[in-house]
């Protein structure tokens, strides 16, 4: 074969290399918009302005504010089950949240499926994690999450919090105010590795805590700064 026949073949190979990435990046891009339709149709605008205003409100800071995923939680803590019940404790409250959740749900593939989504909601996984010895300092917040209707991991540079809005696939117009149920101060403060999706306690404890959805999860990746730094909205 001849040098200008190479060169055609390389050429070739090049161009069906190139068009391969090309249908790659519109598939991605397709799936990102669809991603982003469920989104808005579940999370709806106007709650993460109004956690952000709550957070704002407690002190003159930028609020970063991540809509957790509504997935049941799975706890390896002494002394827990690993769906975070006490041992020795009573089922009973938990069954009625449990049925609360499934409840919730139902609601929000209804809204999915209106918005023209379809795949799997996972309401039974157990995707956020929990580690820690018996009385571990993250109980407190995993428990406030577990807790919640609408749980937000709310950050600010001297402060973290979970905040509660109630379900996100309503209209906040129609939604009650923002509740803190959880917040820990510049003095207790944990330690947030927001590319790891990590907050960890001095005694060792951790949560794992897992976005609503990918378009959430994007949302959170655009404010990481590698290593761990987090480049909080509004500041250069």
């Amino acid at each position: 074969m001849d040098a200008g026949a190479d060169a055609g073949e390389s050429g070739h190979l090049s161009g069906a290399a190139e068009g391969r990435r090309e249908a790659g990046r519109r598939l991605a891009a397709g799936q990102a918009r669809a991603d982003d339709v469920s989104h808005n149709a579940t999370v709806r605008p106007g709650f993460r302005e109004r956690v952000e205003a709550v957070m704002a409100a407690r002190g003159r800071e930028p609020v970063l504010a991540v809509r957790l995923s509504d997935s049941r939680m799975g706890f390896d803590v002494e002394g827990r089950r690993v769906d975070g019940t006490v041992v020795g404790g009573q089922y009973g409250t938990a069954i009625w949240r449990g049925l609360g959740r499934l409840a919730g749900a139902g609601l929000r593939v209804a809204a999915y499926v209106a918005a023209g989504g379809g795949g799997r909601v996972g309401p039974f996984d157990r995707p956020v994690q929990v580690r820690g010895p018996a009385g571990a300092l993250a109980l407190p917040a995993a428990d406030a999450i577990g807790e919640a209707r609408g749980a937000w991991l709310a950050l600010t540079p001297s402060r973290a919090a979970v905040v509660d809005t109630g379900p996100t696939f309503l209209d906040p117009a129609d939604a009650p105010e923002p509740q803190v149920v959880w917040e820990a101060g510049r003095h207790d403060r944990p330690e947030v590795h927001l590319g790891k999706h990590l907050v960890t306690w001095p005694d060792g404890s951790s949560l794992e805590f897992v976005p609503h959805d990918p378009t959430e999860a994007r949302y959170v990746r655009g404010f990481h700064q590698p290593p761990n730094t987090i480049r909080w909205p509004g500041t250069p």
